[in-house]
């Protein structure tokens, strides 16, 4: 990118060293930084005056990014001695913030050669980036997960954020009597020890220059292993009808059994046709008296 950035410019120097050769000159609006964060867009402006003589020509823009491939624009224009041209370069979002480099070159079509150009540097700041992909592990002795459920009551819970963005860390954990406890990342790591029962809700911050801050939740239960019914968390609506889950407190994971009632017509409608098919075989079987 570098010596693209040296090439772009020598090839600049060159054109401003020949220019107004055919008496045309072409000059950008002068730009100075452009803060995204204000609403602001960029618009450039360039301007091809002073034409003596009918002639076509090429254009060439060229944009040079901070840390991305530059942007090429080619366009041919036939020009006259009356002619004033403005062209315009809009774009509504760049990629990063840093310093960017816009040059535009008029080009003989015959010759190729450049007639004229102009080279404009500026900042661009305020482009806000989002933090991506962010993983909160939570560990203790025996397992590590980033979605937490049960921990045990005075266990050392390790919470590790994968902190890739070199961001600012901030955090505080409500305890089921609703107070609060501030967490203090050390190299994005910080320990916590539960001495409540119930459901603790971690909330993390991240924030960063240039960056939206981002705020991530967890929840987990603290139980004391010595009282079984509390090892899990009323209702934890994961389809699976855990232990501590019942039909009464959690119909959600547990759905009810329900066995059909007996209707007791059937059997009386059973009854009613055992007789009516007995009665028939004793008139059949009956022997008819002799006449």
């Amino acid at each position: 990118m570098k010596n693209k950035i040296i090439s772009t410019l020598y090839y600049i120097l060159i054109i401003l060293l020949i220019s107004n050769v055919y008496g045309i000159n072409i000059t950008i609006n002068d730009i100075d930084e452009i803060d995204f964060s204000t609403g602001q867009t960029l618009m450039i402006n360039s301007f091809i005056d002073d034409v003596e003589q009918d002639i076509s020509i090429g254009i060439e823009e060229l944009l040079v990014f901070p840390d991305k491939d530059s942007i090429k624009k080619s366009n041919t224009i036939f020009l006259s001695n009356t002619t004033t041209w403005n062209f315009e370069y809009a774009i509504e979002r760049f990629g990063t913030n840093g310093f960017y480099s816009y040059s535009i070159a008029l080009i003989n079509l015959s010759t190729n050669l450049p007639i004229s150009g102009d080279l404009e540097i500026f900042h661009v700041k305020g482009i806000m980036q989002d933090f991506e992909e962010v993983n909160v592990n939570f560990c203790n002795n025996e397992f590590c997960v980033n979605n937490p459920l049960n921990f045990k009551i005075d266990e050392i819970i390790e919470i590790k954020v994968d902190n890739k963005y070199d961001a600012i860390i901030k955090g505080n954990i409500i305890l089921p009597n609703r107070g609060k406890q501030t967490l203090e990342f050390n190299n994005n790591i910080d320990f916590f020890t539960p001495n409540l029962k119930g459901n603790h809700q971690v909330i993390i911050e991240m924030s960063k220059q240039d960056f939206n801050s981002r705020s991530l939740e967890y929840n987990f239960n603290v139980y004391d292993e010595n009282q079984e019914t509390s090892i899990l968390p009323t209702c934890n609506v994961n389809i699976i009808c855990e232990k501590g889950e019942n039909t009464q407190n959690c119909p959600q994971d547990c759905y009810p059994i329900t066995t059909p009632k007996k209707d007791k017509r059937n059997y009386t409608y059973l009854i009613i046709g055992l007789l009516i098919i007995l009665s028939i075989y004793l008139i059949k079987t009956k022997k008819k008296p002799k006449l």
